[in-house]
């Protein structure tokens, strides 16, 4: 098994040459894989959501480039009020699907484009544990980039 998304998000995309970047990407790398760039994503999505539960960005350190990483501190940092901070209550992957790849030039990075549907509520969370003021659920669609050196090889297997 490598993903496993809701059943009204599921789609079979027949064709990954559709995908924009798709055949550069495996002409450079023929070992390149959505199923691992959407199961990488997954997992960054779910380090960021325990970073936002914990009030901590610690659980994304080595998933995030260290721009991003100081970001999400502050922003973290700053959702606190008194002994209380913001998370999302209630986290569900609907899909992740990568939506666009553009391989770097030689010496550049790739960058590949990956759609992340999801829903939570917004909540607050104290250090006992407590949440509260659960708003109603919302649709979250984000866009994650992810990037790796060009001239990286996928292993094939």
């Amino acid at each position: 098994m490598t993903e496993t998304t809701q059943a009204v998000e599921w789609s079979a995309l027949q064709k990954p040459e559709l995908i924009p970047g798709y055949t550069a990407m495996k002409q450079a790398d023929p070992g390149f894989s959505l199923q691992h760039m959407e199961d990488r994503t997954s997992v960054i999505f779910w380090r960021l959501i325990k970073s936002w539960f914990d009030n901590d960005p610690a659980p994304s350190r080595k998933m995030l480039l260290p721009e991003f990483y100081d970001s999400l501190g502050k922003t973290i940092r700053n959702s606190r009020q008194k002994d209380s901070w913001a998370y999302f209550r209630g986290a569900a992957v609907g899909a992740v699907e990568v939506q666009s790849i553009a391989p770097g030039e030689q010496g550049g990075m790739d960058r590949i484009e990956v759609l992340v549907k999801w829903s939570a509520r917004n909540a607050r969370r104290d250090g006992s544990g407590r949440s509260r003021g659960a708003g109603d659920k919302a649709i979250r669609p984000q866009l994650y980039v992810l990037v790796r050196r060009h001239g990286i090889r996928s292993p094939a297997e």
